[in-house]
């Protein structure tokens, strides 16, 4: 069986999309156009020049222009419509049906393009009709092209809003906003880049989880992940991905930092520091304490949207990355609770650090 690729444009239109938010644009403004369609039956019926006060005679005396002829229809004469008045309102329910699966020009193009065809229309119709098919007509495309260009505003802030939350969950909240006024300043393209990254890893994981539930577990990563994350977040750090129970994430990018490296470590003694209230909370509820080892590594990354086309992640791939894995896991050998590499520790001025030992790294 081939697979079909939903994300693909389907029909004429280039964006062409069978959504929820489509089908509400659909669904209001076919109920413009048909307002203003049964608005127009009174009026034939008056018999008076088609403007806001006729208008407003009909919904002052909705009651006996409107229902009565519905009502008792053989009391009330025939009604005077013109195929071409049918016509041309047709035309403005297909505009009505089209407008949310096009694009701003695309848009403007249609609208223009009918109102051409209902001057015709209105050229070429008897003159009891001439004037209801110009102005009823050329209403209903204003009135579908303002309510068009609303609901695509917004659609466009609503889905900016939740773009704006989902990366809210990864990168720092002024960064967010940084990209939202110059995109220019972010780049999502893969591109070498020094950055830091770290590793950040539960000790004694596989043990702790055999001795909780399925849910005491999820419950108790969760509390250290909202934490863990949240102070990555706080010093301008991107969230990598979860893995288990390790947390990666990196500095200096999408947005560049040229501090990426005191950030981090800034990060991981906070880290450390807020575990401690964190496991006397835990030890007074029966459960396990957490230790973690943080690793840091600086230097040339490879950063960008990596993946395929049904799936995509802003990550890092390279050395930086394998040395700062590679320095988390020998936290449990050297028992300390944070590592770095050489690389990052020049990158921090006024800050004296322990040499531990000269590894080689696979």
């Amino acid at each position: 069986m081939r697979y079909k690729d939903k994300n693909k444009s389907a029909g004429f239109f280039p964006i062409f999309k069978k959504n929820q938010a489509s089908r509400q644009i659909v669904f209001i403004l076919f109920s413009i156009q048909l307002i203003v369609f049964f608005l127009s039956i009174p009026l034939t019926y008056l018999n008076v020049p088609v403007s806001f006060s006729s208008t407003w005679e009909v919904l002052a005396n909705f009651d006996t222009l409107v229902l009565s002829p519905l009502l008792a229809p053989d009391n009330f004469p025939s009604y005077n419509y013109s195929v071409s008045f049918l016509v041309a309102q047709a035309a403005c329910f297909l505009v009505a049906g089209a407008l949310s699966y096009l694009r701003l020009i695309q848009a403007s193009f249609l609208i223009i393009v009918v109102a051409i065809f209902i001057f015709l229309l209105a050229y070429n119709a008897p003159p009891n009709n001439s004037e209801l098919i110009l102005k009823v007509g050329l209403t209903s495309l204003a009135l579908l092209f303002f309510g068009y260009f609303l609901l695509s505003f917004y659609a466009e802030y609503k889905g900016r809003r939740q773009m704006t939350n989902m990366l809210c969950q990864y990168i720092p909240p002024e960064l967010v906003s940084l990209y939202s006024d110059n995109p220019e300043a972010v780049n999502l393209k893969g591109e070498s880049r020094e950055l830091t990254v770290m590793f950040c890893d539960i000790q004694g994981f596989s043990t702790i989880s055999e001795s909780l539930s399925p849910r005491e577990l999820a419950t108790w990563l969760n509390d250290f992940f909202s934490m863990a994350s949240e102070i990555i977040i706080r010093y301008e750090g991107t969230i990598d991905k979860y893995m288990g129970d390790c947390i990666m994430a990196f500095w200096g990018a999408p947005v560049p930092n040229p501090d990426h490296a005191s950030a981090a470590l800034e990060a991981a003694m906070e880290i450390q520091r807020e575990l401690i209230p964190m496991n006397e909370r835990f030890k007074a509820e029966g459960k396990p304490e957490i230790h973690v080892g943080i690793g840091l590594s600086s230097g040339e990354t490879n950063v960008g949207n990596i993946g395929s086309k049904y799936r995509m992640a802003y990550t890092v791939i390279g050395d930086t990355v394998n040395t700062a894995e590679r320095l988390e896991s020998q936290t449990r050998t050297y028992k300390v609770p944070i590592i770095l590499s050489k690389e990052t520790a020049l990158l921090i001025p006024g800050i004296f650090f322990r040499d531990l030992d000269v590894i080689r790294v696979k």
